[in-house]
């Protein structure tokens, strides 16, 4: 993006902020109907997403996910857009931590914290709950290709209190904090895809065998971290309650591949509760489709436990 289409960019989506969310939200029905009905954005890939995901329902099921998808989707910008706007009171009130009183025991403990989520409901939103949370907390992220755009997201994210770290350098900072005795809340968008070359393990997803990401498992067993899963609900257009769930307090005395795997059932679970509200635009399954067909060209990376060979 050149630097005056950033500008300009940057200069509408401030214009847009400062209008009230009811006027946003019927901004919000026109964008649905303009992604869904005339511009049919990645509808091939949700599509096929949502086929392959739930192979035993009705193609009016599966149309009705579709369709509510769309809808949540072009809310979600617009409430993304406000986000640049609206004071950290505010949002808290829209995204509702229903049980912060789990952290006291942890904090008491100088015990630090990875805690995993999805894209699902508003991530960004999640933010709300950071005053909430009496930690240090660190939003760990992977950069944007487009540079000025990556820093204007992250300058809105950390206005409600949270460090953006950049995912190559968490490691660095995570030794740092350490050292210094400063417990951490590590925020992970943990359903990312991995790198093709990278890829060290698969398990079923959503009736897909699915490359995952484990670099939330492994800095929790490096730092004993406590993992927690946050579930979010949507409860009504603008309105969230997340809540947090323990899924492992001794990582180091874990498994391989446990804690991430604990991670894949609760998130399918929370899906499998209201579906329209994740990402189905996502090319989440492109590493799947990859494999299958250098598998059928004869070229076997995985062994039959779906580690590198």
């Amino acid at each position: 993006m050149s630097a005056i289409a950033f500008y300009i960019q940057k200069f509408l989506l401030l214009l847009l902020s400062f209008l009230p969310m009811g006027v946003l939200y019927i901004i919000a029905d026109i964008l649905y109907f303009s992604l869904y009905r005339v511009f049919s954005y990645r509808l091939k890939v949700v599509r096929d997403n949502i086929d392959r995901s739930f192979p035993g329902k009705t193609s009016e099921e599966k149309a009705r996910i579709e369709k509510a998808f769309y809808r949540h989707f072009a809310d979600m910008l617009m409430e993304s857009v406000k986000m640049i706007h609206l004071s950290p009171d505010s949002l808290a009130k829209r995204m509702k931590l229903l049980n912060p009183e789990i952290l006291d025991k942890y904090r008491s403990e100088g015990r630090s914290i990875v805690a995993m989520g999805a894209h699902y409901g508003n991530w960004e939103w999640t933010l709300g709950i950071v005053k909430e949370l009496n930690y240090m907390t660190l939003g760990v992220y992977k950069p944007l290709n487009d540079r000025r755009f990556n820093d204007f997201v992250n300058h809105t994210r950390a206005r409600f209190g949270a460090v953006m770290v950049n995912m190559r350098e968490v490691i660095r900072v995570l030794i740092k904090l350490q050292k210094q005795k400063v417990p951490s809340f590590n925020v992970f968008i943990a359903d990312q895809s991995p790198v093709w070359e990278e890829i060290q393990y698969w398990t079923p997803f959503l009736n897909q065998l699915t490359a995952v990401y484990l670099g939330p498992e492994k800095i929790a067993k490096q730092f004993n971290m406590l993992v927690l899963y946050g579930k979010v609900r949507k409860i009504s257009r603008g309105m969230y309650t997340i809540e947090l769930i323990p899924l492992e307090e001794n990582p180091q005395s874990s498994k391989e591949f446990e804690i991430t795997r604990k991670f894949i059932s609760i998130l399918e679970e929370n899906i499998l509760e209201a579906p329209e509200y994740w990402l189905w635009s996502h090319r989440r399954w492109k590493l799947t489709r990859k494999r299958e067909n250098e598998e059928r060209k004869g070229n076997f990376r995985f062994s039959e436990n779906n580690t590198r060979i």
